[in-house]
């Protein structure tokens, strides 16, 4: 009779790609059958973008990618080109948003196979397919990439396991994801932690924190002379080379930090796995069992501390900084009626991360341990069975919206960007040159007053360079921008000396 423990019974290949196979039909399915790409104008505008790239033989830094702090579009982008053929089943970003996101879960797996037991990594595998509604939407929508790279931390954490990497090396690796995804940034802190806390001499750990810096620099650096040099758009906007969409410029309240805290970790963190509004009744009970699954994780994971490798407890420290920089930084900010992907979109990057500490802690836990992990797979499941059948599809692409990114990115240099409106549909042309007019004046203006002559001065110039056909279309737009409730809101002072100023 064989002693061998059953918990260190190797997951089968077959059972491991059947699993992750499983989880691509289940993204597939739901994007072929709501379409939520059409509510995406960062998509829709993307798209545009690259199909003028392929119309005019051409490559050029700024359409390849989207926003520029997003490196990884870089290559997701020219991918979307190989599935061009396919572009009647899902439009050929979708399709390169599901690659990556197989992708993602592969590597998941196999991290989760070398950090933790088997047991734990096929209990991890089943939770990927389905995993939780904060994943599925970015299985067919691609920007933001928060969910894309969410292997990072994965990848990183493997690093830590061999003794005999170089420090410089896995530092060169986390700069070099981080230049694909900001978010991976959160890895540095935790790993420097780890290397701070060794049981070894000071000098000794300051040396090999300063070598992981060192390299975290060098694999950023290629990113960051791109920002400064190339040609990214956005000319209208005045952000730094390191800017994040004018999110990082948005004030910080240290005195509220605390209540924001609380919110966080109790309320939207575990609310993000539903992607309901912390309003609704329903959405606060199960936020409440998430909650209750989470706090049983970690005490399982501090049951477990002193047996955890040296990559499992980078993986805790770095969910802890994660919700640090949630928390701290301006880029969320807690809204009790906030709700869907876009919203919760940031939680994304660390919900595979959280699931596999929920479902490692839960060993420590004996037999309850079990029910623990059955709890957490049927919650998913249920969470996401329940989201796809209530979320309703999107069959109309929002061109109004798209013409609104792209006037932000291209505006200054109308010819590009009409020349860009003009690879869509001829019959949602006039849309999206509305669209354009309102995202125009709203880069223009924001922040302005009409003192801002320099900015009207910008404004009039562009307007002349824009098709006169287009004028009536673009004037409509541009007063769209002043409309209340439109953020950003407009200094009302500017609507007629605009009005005065276009003439056609």
């Amino acid at each position: 009779m064989s002693t061998q423990d059953p918990s260190s019974a190797r997951l089968p290949s077959w059972a491991l790609w059947s699993l992750v196979l499983a989880g691509t039909a289940v993204r597939y399915y739901h994007g072929a059958s709501h379409q939520l790409w059409n509510g995406a104008p960062d998509q829709l505008a993307w798209g545009l973008g690259l199909e003028d790239l392929r119309a005019t033989g051409t490559l050029t830094y700024e359409q390849l990618m989207h926003y520029p702090h997003e490196g990884g579009s870089l290559f997701l982008g020219p991918l979307s080109w190989l599935f061009g053929p396919l572009a009647s089943l899902l439009p050929p970003l979708s399709w390169a948003a599901l690659a990556v996101d197989t992708f993602a879960r592969v590597v998941q797996i196999k991290v989760v196979q070398r950090l933790a037991d088997h047991r734990t990594a096929l209990w991890f595998a089943a939770w990927t397919v389905f995993a939780a509604p904060v994943m599925l939407p970015w299985g067919t929508v691609n920007f933001g990439l928060h969910a894309a790279f969410s292997f990072a931390p994965f990848l990183l954490a493997v690093l830590v396991l061999d003794p005999p990497r170089s420090l410089l090396r896995v530092g060169l690796c986390c700069g070099l994801l981080a230049s694909l995804a900001y978010d991976a940034w959160v890895f540095a802190p935790a790993f420097a932690l780890l290397l701070l806390t060794a049981e070894t001499a000071l000098g000794i750990r300051i040396r090999r924190s300063v070598q992981f810096g060192l390299g975290c620099a060098l694999g950023f650096l290629p990113h960051l002379l791109l920002r400064l040099f190339a040609q990214d758009g956005f000319g209208l906007e005045d952000h730094g080379a390191l800017s994040i969409r004018g999110l990082e410029q948005e004030p910080v309240d240290i005195g509220a930090l605390p209540a924001k805290c609380w919110q966080v970790c109790t309320t939207s963190l575990p609310a993000s796995f539903t992607l309901g509004a912390a309003t609704d009744p329903l959405v606060r009970a199960l936020s409440f069992i998430v909650l209750a699954l989470l706090v049983g994780g970690a005490w399982g994971l501090r049951r477990q501390w002193g047996s955890l490798s040296p990559g499992m407890r980078t993986l805790v420290h770095t969910t802890v900084v994660f919700v640090c920089v949630v928390v701290a930084a301006p880029f969320f900010q807690p809204r009790s009626e906030g709700s869907g992907y876009l919203y919760y979109r940031y939680f994304a990057f660390i919900a595979p991360l959280i699931a596999l500490l929920v479902l490692h802690g839960a060993a420590a836990w004996g037999r309850m341990g079990r029910l623990v992990r059955v709890a957490w797979i049927v919650l998913g499941v249920l969470l996401s069975v329940v989201y796809m059948v209530r979320t309703h599809p999107i069959t109309t692409p929002n061109w109004e919206a798209t013409g609104w990114v792209l006037a932000r990115k291209y505006g200054d240099r109308p010819s590009l960007l009409m020349r860009i409106i003009q690879r869509a549909p001829t019959d949602h042309e006039p849309d999206l040159v509305y669209g354009a007019g309102w995202g125009l004046t709203a880069a223009l203006f924001d922040g302005k007053t009409i003192n801002d002559t320099a900015a009207v001065d910008t404004f009039e110039q562009l307007w002349q360079l824009f098709p006169r056909t287009q004028h009536q279309q673009l004037e409509r737009g541009v007063l769209r921008a002043f409309d209340p409730g439109i953020t950003p809101e407009l200094d009302p002072a500017l609507m007629p000396v605009l009005r005065d100023r276009m003439v056609y």
